[in-house]
């Protein structure tokens, strides 16, 4: 625990050890954080997703089917394997039949996708 002054010698905040671990590793979820769910459906053929989700679950979870590969494991990696890079906040991608807005990123990771079915799926 740590107490930040600012130039006047004036308290600015409080920084934990979990804040430090944080800027260096990423989000840590622990009992005090709120979890969001992995899979919003927001209108048909409309979801949000933690792209930190696994493809394989998800494939489970949605009404269609993410493509495979050895070269990732989230949607997070089958998107930065999509794009050559690791997409802004607000970029869009297009992955075959799926449109990708990325709602949060990072400098590291993409954090947040919306994912759109361009075509009706059934």
């Amino acid at each position: 625990l740590a107490i930040v002054i600012d130039e006047y010698g004036g308290t600015a905040g409080m920084l934990t050890l979990e804040d430090i671990i944080e800027e260096l590793v990423g989000n840590i979820q622990d009992e005090y954080d709120d979890e969001a769910p992995l899979v919003q459906q927001h209108t048909p053929g409309a979801y949000e997703l933690d792209a930190a989700i696994r493809i394989d679950e998800a494939n489970d979870l949605l009404p269609f089917a993410l493509p495979e590969s050895e070269d990732y494991e989230t949607l997070g990696g089958l998107i930065n394997v999509w794009a050559g890079r690791i997409p802004p906040e607000g970029d869009v991608v297009t992955l075959h039949d799926y449109e990708c807005t990325i709602l949060e990123s990072s400098p590291r990771r993409v954090e947040r996708v919306r994912l759109v079915a361009r075509k009706p799926t059934t």
